[in-house]
């Protein structure tokens, strides 16, 4: 009795539909680089998910190699890490942009620095803000390189 839109037979026209944007298509690297059951993680910077937690990645670019965009990515971040493709494609994690993440699996050469950025944590990771990705890349057992095809 009090619902004014269904009194005017116009039930159907609430709420207004409101069109969604259409998602953002991006690519992304992550290495999921571990030491002694630790896995490597850094801190979120820029607009999207500052101050959140994951493993150290890049958005790719088109006309480079991944590998060799993840490489300077580390490289910024003071991390030498030997790289190996997991063949392992994320789907998307966040709704507003569409994501496609290539995890690879690293091993860190050398002393990684000390810094405000970095911490290598366990596998609940208890305090630390994480992203949803790298909450899935945390619970995952350890990375395997991919096997040969026969």
């Amino acid at each position: 009795t009090l619902c004014r839109a269904r009194a005017s037979n116009r039930v159907d026209e609430f709420p207004p539909v409101i069109a969604r944007p259409v998602a953002v298509a991006m690519k992304r690297a992550v290495a999921r680089i571990e030491r002694g059951g630790r896995v490597l993680m850094a801190r979120r910077e820029g607009p999207l998910l500052e101050g959140m937690w994951e493993p150290p990645g890049v958005d790719l670019r088109a006309g480079t190699p991944a590998r060799a965009q993840l490489e300077a990515g580390l490289a910024r971040l003071g991390v030498r890490a030997r790289l190996a493709p997991t063949a392992r494609r994320l789907p998307p994690v966040i709704t507003h942009r569409a994501t496609t993440v290539w995890l690879w699996r690293g091993e860190a050469i050398g002393r990684v620095p000390r810094a405000r950025g970095l911490r290598w944590v366990g596998a609940p990771a208890s305090g630390l803000p994480l992203t949803a990705l790298a909450r899935r890349i945390l619970l995952e057992s350890p990375l395997r390189a991919p096997r040969p095809r026969s």
